[in-house]
This record gives C-alpha cells, structure tokens and sequence, in this order.
C-alpha cells in the first residue's frame, strides 16, 4: 500500500486571489463601472471612481466636474429610491461620456418630472442632470430600474498614455 500524500493544514481564513480584471478589445473604447452598497453615504465611493476614472482617462477639468455632479444626483436617486445594490458604469467613446447607474429598485412607475419652489431643499437633482447632459432616460429592468445620462464633453481627452480601463 502506498503512503498518503502529505496534505498541508491550513489555518485561518480561505484567501483568493481575484482575476485580473478583464482587458478591453484593443481599440474598444474606455470604459469602467463598480457596484456599491446602495445607500446614500456610499454615493461619496461613487464620485471617488468617478473622480480617479476620469483623471486616468484625461478628462478636461470642467467636464470632469460636470460628470461627478451627474454621477452624484443619479447615485444618489438610486440610493434613495433603490434597495440592495447600485452599479454605475462610465463609458468613453466619440467625444461622449454616457454615465449609467443601475439599482435594484421598486418596479414601480418612476416619479414624473417634479420642479422644485425656490425653497425647497429637495427636488433638483434631475433637473441638474437635464442642464449638464444632452439627454437622459430611465427604463425599468427586471429586477429595478436603469439610467443613462449622456455627457458632451466640451474637449476631447487630452493625449494620454494613460488612457485604459
């Protein structure tokens, strides 16, 4: 009979390492997304991706600014209106950036357009979005619901080695 094999014991818990992220196609455009908690106080991890996605990719400083208001109102919609979890996806292609964030909201019909009394607190945000992007639309999914706002930027990305997902 022969002996069986040494089997190492391992203590504590399992550690794995996760895969690399996937690399885009060469030549496909940028982009990135991550998925948060979806509650309100977790909308300032949201703007830091923005932020740091949008500096990698070399956005003029403006639109970047723009973006991270839109980014904001929407997450934060998404937060308040959704349950579980929100994910956002920045997508750069032909001097756009469509910003889209997903919740696992209500399947309830969306709130129509509401405009806001010069003193309410509350009530902008969407009105914000329609100011800073050329459009923007909601649709419901199966399991809550998912928004894309598109970003004209007013100058193309700077040239820029570092411009990967």
């Amino acid at each position: 009979m022969s002996p069986a094999p040494a089997v190492a014991e391992i203590r504590g818990p399992r550690v794995e390492t996760p895969p690399a992220p996937a690399q885009p196609p060469p030549g496909a455009p940028p982009c990135a997304a991550i998925a948060v908690p979806g509650q309100a106080q977790k909308a300032s991890l949201v703007r830091h991706f923005t932020r740091s996605t949008l500096k990698r990719w070399c956005i003029a400083s403006d639109d970047l600014e723009s973006a991270l208001l839109v980014v904001g109102e929407l997450a934060a919609n998404a937060a308040q209106y959704g349950r579980g979890e929100l994910a956002v996806c920045l997508l750069l292609q032909d001097g756009t950036l469509d910003i889209e964030v997903s919740d696992c909201g209500n399947r309830t019909e969306p709130q129509t357009r509401y405009i806001a009394s010069e003193d309410e607190e509350h009530g902008r945000g969407m009105t914000i979005v329609e100011a800073l992007t050329s459009g923007w639309e909601t649709h419901p999914r199966e399991s809550g619901w998912h928004t894309r706002a598109r970003l004209r930027l007013t100058r193309p990305p700077a040239r820029c080695a570092r411009i990967t997902s």
